[in-house]
């Protein structure tokens, strides 16, 4: 019998704006529940752990056990100064402080290319060719 999927919180951390959204992990397949993406006014907030701290408080569960941000600034040694927000981003400190297992930081620019890269899901749909 299959382990139950493990729950991620994954989010694209902006200086305008953060969207958040849990998705269900399992072998091969990464499913994402529409109905928990939220957006978040990112400069309302005096770090990210506020903001995703606010967010899993109106969320039911399933309890994320890791968590996956693109942000907007380089990550070296996987910590983030984010460049358009006064936020110290590292892992070890977010994870404690959200009560995650892990959390991983990457450059969004690098996300978006590492997403672009990856062949389409038979669920994909082309809306527009071109």
């Amino acid at each position: 019998m299959p382990s139950p999927p493990s729950t991620l919180l994954v989010g694209d951390v902006g200086g305008t704006k953060t969207v958040l959204a849990l998705a269900s992990v399992r072998p091969q397949v990464v499913e994402l529940h529409r109905q928990s993406v939220a957006r978040l006014e990112s400069p309302a907030f005096p770090h990210l752990r506020e903001l995703v701290a606010q967010y899993l408080a109106t969320r039911s569960a399933p309890r994320p056990q890791a968590a996956c941000f693109g942000v907007p600034g380089p990550v070296l040694g996987g910590h983030c100064r984010t460049t358009n927000l006064p936020w110290e981003l590292e892992p070890g400190e977010l994870a404690a402080s959200l009560g995650l297992e892990k959390v991983l930081l990457v450059n969004d620019v690098a996300a978006l290319a590492w997403a672009l890269a990856r062949p389409p899901l038979p669920s994909h749909r082309v809306l527009r060719p071109g």
